[in-house]
């Protein structure tokens, strides 16, 4: 029997993955990219910001923001994996960049009760995104 051979019907979990990860490297706006940012250990990144920075100035409140960086990163990534432009628009972390921007003013000028009109930029957003043409590349 010739070992280069695949058989037809190979139902093995690895080759099921090696599929499904060839599929998802071809798809999308920005398909390097986007394996690229998901292949980086972003996570990692932060964690050791954030206990060096932390340990350095021993200031561990305002730190534990730049935890909220994880998401919008990964959100980024999913995003460059959008087959049209709309999508991609629909699919960013503006909600969490939105919080995370809340939360940085808030505390740095206390002005608690009137950053909270930043909330009103998501559905402004997403109202504006909707009359983008829907099948534009």
């Amino acid at each position: 029997m010739d070992t280069n051979q695949t058989p037809r019907n190979d139902n093995s979990v690895k080759s099921k993955i090696k599929n499904v990860a060839v599929k998802v490297g071809e798809y999308g706006l920005y398909p390097k990219t986007a394996a690229a940012m998901i292949k980086f250990p972003f996570f990692l990144i932060v964690v050791i910001l954030y206990c060096g920075l932390s340990y350095a100035l021993d200031i561990w409140h305002p730190f534990w923001i730049i935890f909220l960086t994880i998401p919008i990163y990964y959100r980024i990534a999913t995003a460059c994996k959008a087959k049209t432009k709309k999508a991609f628009l629909n699919l960013l972390p503006i909600p969490e960049c939105v919080v995370t921007l809340y939360l940085i003013l808030s505390f740095a000028t206390g002005a608690w009760k009137i950053t909270w009109i930043l909330f009103l930029i998501i559905p402004t957003y997403y109202w504006i995104v909707s009359f983008s043409k829907p099948n534009q590349e």
